[in-house]
């Protein structure tokens, strides 16, 4: 097997049981500690019996040969068990590349599966026992027989493909001294020789390179008390390849030495150190198996004697760490100072052995501590400023490294650099507030930069110098130019203006700017009027223009605006005045007599310090002004009040605003309050009902209201003889009531204030009778109906009283009925009397003269039903009819026809008359002899119905 991870050989004698001391400590050399123990006596049923070689797969989990147990068992990277699956008498297992378990047993090699299942079984040599599996570089098994001493090599699939024989040991003619074997990661094999007390290295082909360790207690040997023929304790019977071909030999304890060691080797058989099993109490202990994990942790199987092998355990190793980690400090990018963000990374490492690094602490600038788990820790810094930067690192063995320091530096802001020209010579200056100014570069009319280290001499006429600053973090300036020899001029349009007003500047030089354009100074000596302070020329121009605002002045002034270039200076002057009235303002400018209004006088400009005066004046004596109004200081505008008087007619007024000599004027219109219109609402009213009416005024009312006089033209339309308007207000509403009447009036209601007079057309609407309705309008006599008296429009106030009439006696109403206030209906009842024959009457209603009417038909009374008792009579006996009415009988009573069907059997009267005031009549029947029972049909009937029933007479 070419490394540790991969590979772990068991060597344990066949038929040997050993066993682990119930009492027994372990101690060792400070190189090596025990962390965790699994499996021992009582941690697991079964428990484990003499374990053998251990593999790890991708995973962690662990799996131990138990070649006694006859199975393989597999563990969590805690050391749980998970599981175990039969294997005969394996005493190594490796895991494969495949993701394969490889078990060496008993004549064969057999491959599982992570959950156990068989995936394929291949036989070993000739004799078949294979005591120790490893993987050579190119992923082929090696593997030996222990009974005939020779080397195999297969493919994981099985295929042979060759191998060689060692003859050795130290009893001539015993091969079976070849325990245990591995591969390092060159393909040589390492073979451990029991007899000879010796470890023996080939290269792949069975060319022997070397031989080292022999019989002993002492560094590098092993001891041997007995031999092979006496089938005795044996010493070095384990081997294992780790990283970077570090040799692991375990070796049994004895009887004479008490002890088991891990001893370590060079590949080239050099002793580098050991650890060892202290037994406590009789016995024998052994360690039987080992593997080296990726972290440098060593997983070993121990056994016990042949009378309490079920005292094994399976424990994992490592060396005592009392190491501090390391860490390192580097940033991106890492010169002293930088122009852009710096990644900064802190790496950390343990010693080679230790627990591996846990944590990275830092802090930034001495703020909060950062942490974050693992070896490495990155951040960037953004800000400029020197940062420092404190880190330490922290292992799982819980070792502080002793803290350590980092300074980062970052300037992102460009230097500043300046060019002055004194004494015809050109001086530049630059500036840097955080890495400091490395060098300034110039150049004179475009010719190559060079470094700057001493005021230029100028030459003779117009030249341009260009330069910028580098400071030690890179960053460069602004490509600065500054023309020399030339001459500039400042001029303005307008040369005056009002205060607080803008004008503008006009800089013109003699000379086009050159390339990269070329930087003007400008200055104003009066603080009331400002101007950039540079102005930049670009490439070719000879001309600018920049705006130049004035401030509020007290009085006339003026300003020297000073441009400067290359030492050359230029004068311009600029005169400021005091500003005097723009515009004159009211607001309304149409005033109703008696109201108010607010003027604005608006200046030139901004006024001055102390404010303007503006003197105002008003050319009427009903309109009045303030004396004057003031202007405060920096304002453009000022208001004030404008009071007028109440007026009969309308007139205008003139107002007029001066000040510094000039003035301005605007006229004002005062109007006399009228009525413009009267209307209401709704403007048609049935008589009796309410209407409102609004009157509205031309204007707004003055203060105090204004008085409307209001007269109707009708005397069925009431309304108050005045309304008053609110101060401010433009219409006011009054009630109007209204009479009952037959008849349409058209009313003229007239609204009059200040001479005017509006009117307008309120229609009342005549109250009729417009129809008398009966429900139902035909009825028996003697019951009664609902008649209902309907209104063109709704009662007035008070409601509404309409006469009723009938036109005959057989019906009778009450003398009126009330239509009540907001109604268009009213009802009343019909009572009948009964009558003989069915007439009609009619119902009337009548209200001012006007009559309407409704025809009533009053019904006589009909036969309801007829009845016979008895219904059956023997021949020549009588039975009697009994005649029943819908109502009673009218005053003259009601005759009612009779009839017979069968005359030979049965006879009645041809009429009967029920009388007055009654509703039924009995009538005798006689019938005649028969010879045979018969039936007659008799019949009772009036004009309005007719009613049957049937006699049976019998023989």
């Amino acid at each position: 097997m070419g490394t540790v991870g991969k590979k772990l050989i068991v060597m344990i004698k066949l038929c040997m049981l050993v066993y682990f001391f119930v009492t027994h400590s372990i101690s060792f050399a400070q190189n090596y500690e025990r962390t965790l123990t699994f499996d021992a006596a009582g941690q697991t049923s079964p428990n484990l019996i003499m374990p053998g070689q251990i593999a790890v797969d991708n995973e962690g989990s662990m799996y131990v040969a138990s070649p006694f147990s006859y199975e393989i068992r597999k563990y969590t990277p805690a050391g749980v068990l998970i599981s175990t699956w039969p294997c005969h008498f394996a005493h190594d297992v490796i895991w494969g590349q495949d993701n394969l378990l490889y078990a060496s047993t008993t004549g064969s090699v057999q491959v599982f599966k992570k959950d156990g299942v068989l995936v394929r079984e291949f036989p070993i040599g000739a004799e078949g026992w294979s005591r120790s599996i490893a993987f050579d570089p190119q992923g082929n098994i090696v593997t030996h027989d222990w009974r005939n001493g020779r080397i195999y090599k297969y493919s994981t699939s099985g295929q042979y493909l060759g191998g060689f024989t060692i003859p050795i040991g130290s009893l001539q003619g015993q091969v079976q001294s070849i325990m245990a074997l591995d591969v390092d990661s060159k393909g040589n094999i390492y073979i451990v020789d029991e007899l000879s007390a010796t470890i023996s290295k080939f290269d792949s082909s069975g060319t022997f390179i070397l031989r080292f360790g022999s019989e002993g207690t002492g560094d590098g040997q092993w001891p041997k008390t007995r031999n092979m023929a006496s089938y005795g304790w044996h010493s070095n019977e384990m081997i294992a390849i780790g990283k970077n071909d570090i040799v692991y030999i375990g070796d049994w304890n004895n009887p004479d030495s008490m002890q088991s060691r891990v001893q370590i080797f060079t590949p080239s058989g050099e002793f580098i150190e050991k650890f060892t099993d202290q037994l406590v109490g009789p016995g024998n202990l052994m360690f039987s198996g080992i593997f080296e994990l990726p972290d440098g942790r060593l997983i070993i199987s121990e056994s016990g004697d042949d009378n309490r092998r079920e005292l094994a355990a399976i424990s994992i190793y490592a060396r005592p760490d009392n190491t501090s980690p390391t860490s390192t400090f580097s940033a991106s990018p890492s010169t002293t100072w930088s122009n852009t963000d710096v990644a900064s990374n802190i790496t950390a490492s343990d010693n080679a052995g230790g627990k591996g690094v846990k944590e990275i602490h830092y802090t930034v600038n001495m703020g909060a501590e950062q942490v974050v788990t693992g070896s490495s820790a990155s951040f960037t810094l953004t800000e400029e400023g020197i940062h420092s930067i404190a880190y330490w690192a922290l292992d799982n063995a819980n070792n502080v490294e002793a803290t350590k320091y980092a300074t980062v530096r970052i300037d992102k802001t460009a230097p500043t650099v300046d060019g002055y020209v004194v004494s015809g010579k050109l001086m530049l200056m630059a500036s840097d507030s955080r890495s400091g100014v490395a060098g300034i570069k110039y150049s004179l009319d475009g010719a190559a930069a060079a470094d700057y280290s001493a005021p230029l001499t100028i030459p003779a006429g117009a030249h341009t110098y260009s330069y910028r600053s580098i400071d030690l973090a890179g960053n460069e300036s602004v490509k600065e130019t500054i023309l020399v020899g030339a001459t500039v001029t400042v001029t303005f349009t307008p040369t005056s203006v009002y205060a607080s007003k803008a004008a503008v500047a006009t800089i013109r030089l003699s000379v086009a700017a050159p390339a990269g354009g070329v930087t003007v100074m400008l200055a104003s000596d009066n603080p009331a009027v400002t101007i950039a302070p540079s102005v930049k020329f670009n490439a070719g121009a000879t001309t600018i223009n920049v705006p130049v605002q004035t401030g509020a002045v007290a009085a006339d002034t003026s300003a020297v605006i000073t441009a400067s270039v290359g030492g050359t200076e230029a004068y311009g002057t600029l005169t400021v005045l005091v500003p005097f009235p723009k515009t004159l303002t009211v607001a309304p400018n149409v005033i109703t007599g008696g109201n108010s209004a607010v003027g604005t006088i608006t200046l030139q400009s901004n006024a001055p310090a102390g404010g303007q005066v503006v003197t105002l004046v008003s050319k009427s004596v009903d309109v009045i002004v303030p004396a004057t109004v003031t202007v405060p200081a920096g304002a453009i505008s000022a208001t004030f009040p404008v009071t007028t008087k109440i007026s009969s007619v309308d007139y205008s007024a003139a107002i007029y605003a001066e000040a510094d000599g000039a003035g301005v004027g605007t006229t004002v219109l005062v109007k006399r309050v009228t009525p413009k219109s009267i209307t209401f609402a709704p403007p048609t009213v049935p008589g009796g009902n309410a209407s409102v009416g609004t009157v509205t005024l031309n204007v707004a009312a003055p203060a105090g209201g204004a008085v409307v006089q209001l007269k109707s033209t009708s005397t069925f339309v009431t309304v108050p003889t005045s309304v008053t308007v609110a101060e401010g207000q433009t219409t006011a509403t009054f009630d109007i009531a209204t009479s009952v009447t037959p008849r349409t009036v058209l009313a003229n209601v007239q609204a009059t204030a200040a001479g005017v007079r509006v009117a307008g057309v309120l229609t009342v609407s005549g109250v009729n009778v417009t129809s008398i309705t009966l429900a139902p309008n035909s009825v028996l006599g003697g019951t009664s109906t609902i008649g209902t008296v309907n209104l063109n429009t709704s009662a007035p106030t008070g409601g509404l009283t309409v006469q009723l009439y009938t036109s005959t006696g057989i019906a009778g109403v009450p003398t009126s009925v009330t239509v009540l206030a907001g109604q268009k209906t009213a009802t009343f009842t019909v009572t009948t009397v009964p009558v003989s024959v069915s007439a009609q009457t009619q119902i009337v209603g009548k209200y001012l003269g006007v009559a309407k009417t409704a025809t009533l038909t009053v019904q006589a009374a009909a036969v309801s039903t007829v009845t016979l008792n008895p219904t059956s009579v023997k021949g020549g006996t009588n039975s009697t009819l009994t005649i029943k009415l819908t109502g009673l009988a009218g005053p003259s009573g009601l005759v009612v026809t009779l009839a017979s069907s069968n005359l030979n059997a049965a006879t009645v009267p041809a009429t009967v008359t029920v009388p007055a005031g009654t509703d039924t009549v009995d009538v005798v029947v006689t019938t005649k002899v028969v010879t045979a029972n018969t039936t007659s049909t008799l019949t009772a009937k009036t004009s309005a119905s007719s009613k049957t029933v049937v006699l049976t007479v019998t023989k």
